[in-house]
């Protein structure tokens, strides 16, 4: 497991290392620079006679910059450093940085030396085309504007610069966090540098991990810096993810055991032109390793699905008495109820069923989630787990979809919290919240070749399965949310991206559950 810090979570880890252990801010800083010029060392292919350029803002992390600056210096390549902002607002080390280059007869320009006093921001400005001219000369560019403190939207001279680099066509260096980034969220200030590298301090920041922070930061490297990280898990509401590690979670398999010991799962999905669903669904199950699944649909799916998926246990909701249900739920150590289901008169009274009944392990998906945002059924959620995407949250939320994206984790912990419910909320990085934990999961495996019909049925399977397995249901989402992920990414070293469908999906399964084995 691997935790993933907010920009306030990294300043408090920084200013205990410093305040508390002792451990002098300049340590810090020379540790954080050598890490980034191991880098730009890599990204140069070692060619000493590459010319760097580097930009600084008024902060500390202007200071790592200018602490680069001198690394690079003393190593042989060319450089020169441009700082933005404000000298009457130059943090301390930033000072002592600029007076070390300035010793060393570096050149250190103030922005606003290339920009008269009267001259109105903006990107036909003589200074900010002066920066461009200037970058011509450079192979390589820092990023050391701005750092995981920023929570303002970028404006006047900064935000030209920051596009003038983007423009500049030129590998791009991010100090920590790409400027114009939320560490927290991701989401873009304004405008945000563009980079091919981010060396981030420390843990990795959930802004590096959400998009679109995740496409603006690049490749990103984990540096380790010195900071003193004992006692994370007290930070409070630390977002996580999962590493190949974490499959061990998972229990093995007994060679003395029969169907029943792995569990029963209900799938109640499908209606006339959708059986695909609830094929996806029952198939993503039976891969788990679920001993038994029984499908309940509609009957003019028969015939596709007795052809496709032999091994499932076959019924019709659209014929079966509310008793018989209900006696199948109770057999049942896991249900599902919603991929492919519609909105028919009957798929609301199962849904309301369901819902009303007294179910250990129950996840609602796709039209069952439509019905309850349609019927205002939120709060018969408690105890249960709800997988939405952005389009099915923003009903049951009543929130546009933009506003959700701008603050995925904390849309999703306040939901769970609201209506006591587990909630898997689906994005190119999904979400994991659960009531009783402050702390969130976030999902780093798959791959945009999962953006495809059906992946979300699949997916509603894999947590069945998991539960099935013997993990709580807390875990049981989070790890069939990784699971399902890292299968995408099997498919897609195999078939590529772009070439996948949601059955590759769980044809790849072979190659990630041997792993758990």
């Amino acid at each position: 497991m691997k935790y993933l810090l907010t920009a306030a979570q990294a300043r408090r880890i920084d200013e205990h290392t410093i305040q508390e252990i002792g451990v002098p801010s300049l340590v810090l800083m020379e540790r954080a620079a050598l890490a980034v010029c191991d880098t730009i060392e890599k990204e140069s292919g070692g060619d000493r006679s590459k010319k760097i350029l580097l930009f600084s803002g008024s902060g500390n992390n202007g200071a790592d910059a200018c602490a680069v600056a001198r690394l690079l210096h003393l190593k042989g390549y060319g450089v020169s450093t441009i700082v933005l902002g404000d000298p009457e607002r130059y943090t301390e080390e930033l000072k002592i940085q600029i007076g070390i280059l300035e010793k060393l007869n570096l050149p250190v320009t103030s922005l606003g030396d290339l920009i008269s006093s009267s001259e109105e921001p903006g990107a036909d400005s003589i200074g900010i085309r002066t920066v461009k001219k200037i970058m011509e000369g450079y192979d390589v560019i820092v990023d050391g504007i701005f750092g995981i403190g920023l929570s303002r939207y970028v404006e006047g001279y900064a935000k030209y610069v920051i596009e003038a680099m983007n423009e500049a066509k030129k590998p791009i260096i991010a100090i920590d966090v790409p400027s114009g980034i939320s560490a927290t969220t991701g989401a873009i200030l304004g405008t945000a540098v563009n980079a091919r590298v981010t060396v981030t301090f420390g843990k990795k920041k959930v802004g590096l991990t959400l998009f679109p922070g995740a496409d603006y930061a690049g490749a990103v490297v984990e540096a380790d810096c010195g900071f003193v990280e004992e006692g994370i898990e007290d930070l409070g509401s630390c977002s996580y993810t999962y590493e190949l590690s974490d499959l061990s979670r998972i229990p093995l398999r007994s060679q003395s055991s029969n169907k029943g010991t792995y569990g029963r799962v209900l799938v109640i999905a499908g209606s006339d032109t959708m059986s695909g669903a609830a094929f996806l669904a029952a198939k993503a199950a039976l891969r788990c390793g679920v001993g038994l699944v029984r499908l309940l649909t509609t009957r003019s799916n028969r015939e596709a699905i007795q052809k496709l998926l032999p091994e499932a246990v076959l019924g019709f909701y659209d014929e079966m008495t509310n008793f018989e249900l209900e006696k199948a739920m109770d057999e049942a150590t896991a249900v599902v109820i919603g991929p492919g289901l519609g909105k028919a008169p009957r798929a609301k009274e199962v849904v309301e069923l369901v819902l009303s009944h007294d179910i250990k392990r129950l996840l609602l998906d796709a039209d069952a989630l439509n019905l309850v945002a349609e019927l205002h059924w939120q709060e018969k959620l408690a105890g249960h787990t709800i997988t939405p995407h952005m389009g099915e949250m923003a009903r049951l939320n009543a929130m546009e979809i933009g506003d959700i994206k701008m603050n995925v984790v904390d849309v999703a912990k306040a939901f769970a919290q609201k209506y006591q419910c587990n909630v898997v909320l689906k994005d190119a990085r999904t979400v994991v919240a659960v009531p009783e934990e402050e702390a969130v999961f976030i999902n780093t495996s798959g791959n945009s070749g999962m953006s495809t019909a059906g992946a979300g049925d699949v997916l509603t399977g894999v947590i069945a399965g998991m539960w099935a397995a013997g993990l709580n249901n807390a875990e049981g989402a989070r790890m069939g949310v990784y699971l399902h992920g890292l299968a995408g990414d099997e498919a897609a070293a195999t078939l590529g991206e772009r070439f996948m469908t949601a059955s590759d999906i769980i044809e790849h399964w072979k190659d990630t559950l041997k792993s758990i084995e």
